[in-house]
């Protein structure tokens, strides 16, 4: 009887990042060996519709026995409660879970629950047999919820494309942004500092600000402060355009006040672009302060436009070092073969492909 790994998390009606890693792991040539199936439980609209119909057929496939391993992708917030009742769907039917910690907020999510919340959040994690966290540094938060032996660090992987590189191709220092546009990203920081760096007679510089979220603010801020000819607002940017806005930028800057993981950081890193960003959130563990990027003060535009002035000074060996980092830890093959030794783990397979169970 064919038996599946499912992947269970959010389907086409709710894009966003943890879509994209179910897809990658649906279409990993590293991953054929394996039956996945994506069990769609969460949707930008008519969420407790979408989620009674995915728990109810992934409950069937449970009944049948066509399920071998449960790998429920999570966030925060409710998506974290809905994660629990197909936990405790596993625990029933006897089936190994496997949860992967996507979210940047669930800390801030978990202080906020009362003791009682906490102690059923704790409960229902304990039941899984692995978490999956994006960085080390995860490791901290989820060891006050489950045995450290469960956690474990499998990075998000990025393609690495054939790039022949040409620094300040135009003349000028192309500074990019990408990412959702407003205050939690810190792209008015980022403006301020552009606006440090003019006033400072820095003048050969431009920045492409690329994604979605307060775009008419962002331009009434950049108008009002005369900054039009160095700050241009893109808007969203599919992949043919990012692919192009990758190519032609020289450092690239995220400097949330708070984020999880931050792709793309290692996306710029494999284009050999430098990165910059803020020093709070576990994106400051993909960069190596001084070797492929810098590490700002987040919040602090001055320590954003004094990282630009530093990398600016030697852009290629940056973007060297990073594009080496990058090929050797987080390519596609590195990545997945971490997940597919997991799965083999909880599936008790050995290496010769023999099923012990």
């Amino acid at each position: 009887m064919k038996k599946y790994i499912c992947e269970i998390g959010p389907g086409n009606g709710y894009p966003g990042g943890i879509l994209t890693v179910i897809n990658d792991y649906m279409n990993s040539k590293y991953l054929k060996n394996f039956n996945l199936k994506h069990i769609v439980t969460a949707s930008q609209k008519n969420k407790l519709l979408i989620f009674f119909f995915g728990v109810s057929y992934y409950v069937a496939l449970c009944l049948l026995k066509k399920v071998q391993l449960s790998h429920i992708h999570m966030s925060e917030r409710g998506i974290c409660s809905r994660a629990i009742v197909i936990i405790k769907i596993n625990r029933f039917f006897g089936i190994p879970t496997i949860v992967h910690s996507h979210g940047s907020e669930i800390i801030e999510y978990y202080n906020s629950l009362d003791d009682k919340m906490k102690k059923k959040f704790r409960n229902g994690m304990q039941d899984a047999r692995k978490i999956i966290v994006l960085t080390p540094g995860w490791k901290m938060f989820w060891r006050k919820i489950v045995d450290s032996d469960k956690i474990v660090v499998i990075p998000n992987y990025v393609r690495i494309p054939k790039v022949t590189k040409k620094y300040y191709y135009d003349n000028k220092i192309n500074l990019l942004f990408l990412g959702y546009i407003g205050d939690r990203k810190g792209t008015y920081d980022l403006i301020d500092a552009i606006q440090l760096l003019v006033s400072n007679g820095k003048k050969n510089i431009i920045l492409r600000i690329a994604g979605n979220g307060e775009i008419d603010k962002c331009k009434r801020i950049i108008k009002e402060k005369n900054l039009e000819s160095y700050i241009k607002i893109i808007g969203w940017a599919n992949e043919e355009k990012k692919d192009k806005l990758l190519r032609e930028s020289d450092i690239l800057i995220l400097p949330s006040h708070f984020e999880s993981f931050g792709i793309v950081v290692l996306e710029a890193m494999a284009y050999k672009i430098p990165a910059i960003c803020g020093d709070k959130g576990f994106t400051k563990e993909l960069v190596s302060n001084g070797k492929d990027g810098y590490i700002a003060e987040t919040g602090n535009p001055e320590s954003i436009a004094k990282a630009i002035l530093s990398i600016s000074n030697n852009v290629s060996t940056f973007g060297k070092n990073g594009f080496i980092k990058v090929s050797q830890n987080f390519s596609e093959e590195k990545v997945i073969k971490k997940l597919s030794n997991m799965y083999n783990e909880l599936l008790n397979i050995d290496d010769d492909g023999d099923n012990k169970c």
